[in-house]
């Protein structure tokens, strides 16, 4: 959303709109995240894991594309 002009109204009010929908999704991320912590103590390490396995992904994707 970030990368979208401004200087067009419509392009200007898209971007305004993701921007708010990514907002609202954070916080809804941080109140899940919280309310885990609070169920499981190794609700860090199990993050971790699935971080780590989603940053591997995407290195053995990005390493595939031909440019």
């Amino acid at each position: 959303a970030k990368a979208l002009p401004e200087d067009n109204l419509q392009e200007r009010k898209l971007k305004m709109g993701l921007l708010s929908i990514a907002k609202d999704e954070a916080r809804h991320a941080n109140y899940l995240h919280e309310v885990l912590k609070r169920e499981s103590p190794k609700v860090e390490e199990i993050l971790d894991f699935w971080q780590a396995r989603h940053a591997k992904a995407l290195w053995a994707m990005a390493n595939h594309i031909n440019f």
